[in-house]
């Protein structure tokens, strides 16, 4: 199952050993939610190999492994986040097996549509927003994500520049979930951060699915 919140763990802050718990208390409190992405790539496979197994036992979480799919084999991972410089989707899925998750990372409609990506669980869109990990990337804004989901049946995750109070209008765009590195870890209290993103998925998707089974030309309370 495709999470709808993942939270992206960087090197700077593995290093760092900055504690993890926010998500994890999350994670356990509403199991099936929440994916933690280890986006390490300065780290030796040793250190990340060692970050990965301490993290697969917690509740309710699931562990994606960023471009290292080695790491993600030998520690028995959830699943791995492939980017456009990684082994393509089809040889990971050969070297993980069918029951892993394999995410592939998408900038345009064209690259949703590469052979590359074909054998991805689901696409992570961006940079949606502009954001401050990405300033070479200008954000193509919620529009991507329509453009995608008309031609792709796959979840689609947005990244970039996400704040809770955006969404509602993600969701609508078309977006299964959301990706998030410095809304959660550059707040003042990460755990209330978690929880405001986790609450807005939770009442836009209900957002989504009232508009479905509203008729065609039902009147909104707008």
């Amino acid at each position: 199952m495709i999470r709808a919140l993942h939270v992206i763990a960087g090197a700077a802050l593995l290093k760092a050993g900055v504690p993890l718990e926010p998500v994890l208390r999350a994670a356990a409190s509403q199991p099936g939610r929440i994916a933690l992405h280890l986006r390490a790539p300065e780290l030796s496979a040793a250190d990340l190999l060692e970050k990965t197994r301490a993290l697969l036992g917690a509740p309710g979480l699931q562990v994606l492994v960023n471009d290292r799919v080695d790491v993600a084999r030998v520690a028995s991972a959830h699943g791995v986040q492939l980017g456009q410089g990684s082994l393509d989707a089809t040889a990971a899925r050969r070297l993980l097996g069918t029951a892993a998750t394999i995410g592939a990372s998408v900038h345009t409609a064209e690259e949703a549509a590469e052979t590359r990506v074909a054998d991805a669980d689901f696409l992570l869109v961006g940079s949606i927003f502009e954001t401050a990990s990405h300033p070479e990337r200008s954000g193509a804004g919620p529009e991507l994500l329509r453009r995608i989901s008309a031609l792709e049946a796959r979840p689609l995750v947005a990244i970039g520049g996400i704040s809770p109070e955006r969404v509602a209008v993600l969701l609508d765009a078309g977006a299964a979930g959301v990706a998030v590195q410095t809304g959660i870890w550059g707040a003042a209290d990460p755990e209330h951060a978690v929880a405001a993103y986790l609450r807005a998925l939770e009442d836009g998707t209900a957002g989504a699915r009232g508009a479905l089974a509203r008729r065609p030309n039902e009147p909104t309370n707008v």
